[in-house]
């Protein structure tokens, strides 16, 4: 009981970090500045964002059910979009966006899938995944090194990238490494994630040996998971667009996507609320010369238009 207060005050806590740190932002950038650029939006351009968005949850659904299929599951593929988008909700507003792991637990609810089963499968394509974020970051930091002045900069955006890649690897372990059990047990004691990965204890071995069936599809998640990367480039270049930000090329969203998102996975504040948004008005406007006004409208447009499509995933808790 006194655990759960904790956590709940602790995740206030970081919540009304990351609100303090947004309005110091938007009064350093100059809140009417802000605003005016926010309702001069080009709606058509953003809804298309929002369509591709959709299209990008459906290619990391499909990815998932495939695994599972692979795996010998066989879910309905309707269940398995609405868990994901229900997962993606949840990790919208947790540290570390860590609530995303919380998709097995709603097939389980849903549609009766073996927990251990559904969740190696889902730890298994977030360690790959975390690896491809990993070496666009490392693209990402080739892309703008050059042009960045600011060192303190270009070492908080190390450090995010470092912060995936031990991540990745520690997410690789657990499904793949005979040590794993020992790590399981260290991670149980973390806050959120903890209490997700003690349900594994009971049932370790069966959940290893479901892991070892993901192998043989780790190329076509890679494609699938690529294929995402790129469609996120794409959303966050139509949100420009409809702000009138045209010096940023496509290429140059698919660059800097991974870096910048890295942010939201530093468990500071509530999928790194404020901490992603200060990074993108600071790449923006040092880097690409734009004005900071349309720069923090785009860091809060990149944000909220994701919640917009996951909020379906509200059907899950109902």
């Amino acid at each position: 009981m006194a655990g759960g207060i904790s956590s709940k005050r602790n995740l206030i806590l970081q919540a009304l970090l990351g609100i303090v740190i947004l309005v110091l932002l938007f009064w350093q950038v100059g809140w009417q500045d802000f605003l005016d650029a926010l309702v001069n939006i080009e709606l058509s351009l953003f809804i298309l964002a929002l369509v591709f968005y959709t299209i990008d949850n459906l290619v990391l659904a499909f990815r998932y059910n495939y695994v599972l299929k692979y795996m010998g599951i066989q879910v309905p593929f309707a269940q398995v979009f609405l868990c994901h988008l229900g997962g993606m909700l949840y990790s919208d507003v947790t540290p570390g966006r860590v609530g995303y792991f919380t998709v097995p637990y709603f097939l389980k609810k849903r549609a009766n899938v073996a927990y251990s089963s559904s969740l190696s499968a889902i730890i298994g394509l977030q360690s790959l995944e975390f690896f491809i974020k990993v070496f666009g970051c490392g693209i990402g930091l080739i892309y703008i090194g050059f042009n960045i002045e600011n060192q303190i900069l270009f070492v908080i955006l190390l450090i995010g990238t470092i912060f995936l890649l031990i991540v990745a690897v520690i997410l690789g372990v657990i499904v793949w490494s005979e040590k794993a059990e020992g790590v399981v047990q260290w991670l149980c004691k973390i806050p959120l994630i903890g209490k997700i990965l003690a349900k594994l204890l009971p049932k370790f071995s069966d959940f290893q040996q479901q892991g070892q069936k993901i192998k043989p599809v780790i190329p076509h998640a890679i494609v699938l998971t690529s294929v995402s990367w790129l469609l996120k480039g794409l959303q966050w270049y139509l949100i420009a667009l409809s702000l009138n930000i045209t010096d940023i090329s496509y290429f140059g969203f698919v660059m800097i996507h991974p870096l910048l998102t890295a942010l939201s996975f530093v468990p500071i504040t509530p999928a790194g609320l404020g901490l992603q948004e200060s990074g993108i008005v600071i790449i923006f406007t040092l880097v690409f010369g734009q004005e900071a006004a349309s720069s923090s409208a785009f860091s809060i447009l990149a944000r909220f238009y994701a919640i917009l499509v996951d909020l379906a995933g509200i059907l899950v808790f109902i």
